[in-house]
């Protein structure tokens, strides 16, 4: 009987033990991420995320639907094949408009249904703008002042600024220090 509540009382110490160390990482952590003054912090929360509507000269933004993409840019100038990405479950398809400077990713949940932005590229010729007044040609580092308590340090580099995440938001890739592309949407999944 002795031997049986040692063993007992040896499993509830284990438990309280893993469940201490376990508390105490997690404080560990909290207490960094709240006292950390350091800027290239790698954690997601400390990168402020831009509005998830970001439009495109007022009209044209992630999750539009196909009708509208039509009547203000007509019928695309060459369409991709209609694909399934299996990693996020929807059938993708590329529309470009090699003329305006512009290529979407269009996806619908089933093969043949309507469909929605799901990215927006935007290149030379294109005069559209982000919705705080950056196109192609825009300079390096008034994107970096506008824009500065969102850049994600830790992906951006002398080719690229990456505003709020790979995984959605905008990326202003660079020639010069001069913007000649720009991505709205997840870059990564």
């Amino acid at each position: 009987m002795f031997r049986i509540m040692r063993k007992e009382i040896a499993k509830v110490l284990l438990i309280v033990f893993a469940v201490f160390i376990n508390i105490s990482s997690l404080n560990a952590v909290d207490n960094y991420v709240s006292n950390s003054n350091d800027s290239d912090c790698k954690f997601i929360e400390n990168v402020e995320q831009p509005d998830r509507a970001e439009l495109i000269d007022n009209w044209l933004k992630l999750g539009l639907k196909q009708e509208i993409i039509i009547e203000m840019l007509g019928e695309p100038e060459e369409k991709g094949e209609n694909e399934y990405w299996g990693a996020i479950g929807t059938y993708n398809q590329a529309w470009k408009y090699k003329t305006v400077g512009i290529e979407l990713i269009m996806e619908s949940e089933d093969e043949n249904g309507l469909k929605t932005v799901a990215s927006i590229l935007l290149f030379e010729p294109c005069t559209l703008k982000t919705s705080k007044g950056f196109g192609i040609g825009a300079d390096k580092d008034e994107i970096y002042s506008e824009y500065s308590e969102q850049i994600d340090k830790s992906f951006s580099s002398e080719l690229s600024i990456v505003v709020g995440s790979v995984y959605g938001g905008i990326i202003f890739y660079l020639t010069d220090s001069k913007v000649n592309k720009i991505f709205v949407g997840a870059a990564a999944e």
